[in-house]
């Protein structure tokens, strides 16, 4: 007795595609190195006034926790929080005056996306600054902002393919249009990527054997099994 069977690369592919259908969703984790201003490595607001902020630069240089809340500029400035506070040009937020108008002033944080999706990365917050912000700037690449400005907290997102995996760097270009007192406030609300989990990448190889033994299953026509 002779007893064909039809192999059918479809079933193996059908079962790949389920493999990977099932892969575990990945976890999302905090970006734990990207920081508001003014706050210590554990993301709480510092206190005292007149030193470096331990996260932030200014023009490459010392970028100053300075607003004391009292005296120039209080009153026209939002109050800092516990979650981020102002950062200037000088130790002394009222001393931070510009009467070159049109003058900018950079302020640059830089994060690491190790080990996480950089695809999958996000972030959100509000921020104030002394004028406004002319630019928002990932890895030097604009992000759409408002210009914002010093007594109001403005909304600020982004999701998106600007994120690089290691290090990215993340700049507000802010203006002193008006002259006086010259500041900037950043204040992250979130901000995540994903994690795959040790069980993703497990289902992803079963999944991606399985199409491999698809592609090889479609070069042979049939397999004859044969009972004497």
């Amino acid at each position: 007795m002779m007893m064909k069977f039809i192999a059918k690369p479809f079933v193996l592919g059908t079962l790949a595609a389920l493999a990977i259908a099932n892969v575990p969703a990945a976890n999302a984790a905090d970006i734990s190195t990207l920081y508001s201003t003014g706050v210590d490595d554990n993301g709480a607001a510092v206190s005292g006034t007149g030193f470096a902020d331990a996260h932030w630069t200014l023009e490459g240089g010392t970028a100053y926790v300075n607003f004391t809340g009292k005296g120039y500029p209080a009153g026209d400035w939002v109050s800092d929080t516990s979650a981020s506070r102002w950062i200037g040009s000088t130790p002394d937020a009222g001393t931070t005056v510009s009467d070159n108008v049109g003058q900018t002033f950079t302020y640059s944080t830089t994060f690491s996306l190790t080990g996480l999706d950089a695809s999958t990365a996000s972030f959100a917050g509000m921020f104030a600054a002394d004028d406004g912000v002319n630019e928002l700037l990932l890895n030097g690449k604009f992000i759409p902002i408002s210009a914002g400005t010093y007594n109001s907290w403005t909304d600020f997102s982004y999701a998106g393919p600007l994120f690089v995996s290691g290090e990215n760097t993340l700049s507000f270009v802010t203006n002193n249009n008006g002259g006086g007192a010259a500041g900037l406030n950043v204040d992250f609300t979130s901000a995540t990527a994903a994690v795959p989990e040790p069980a993703t990448w497990a289902m992803m190889l079963v999944g991606f054997g399985m199409i491999g033994m698809t592609v090889r299953s479609r070069r042979r026509r049939n397999v004859q099994v044969t009972y004497a």
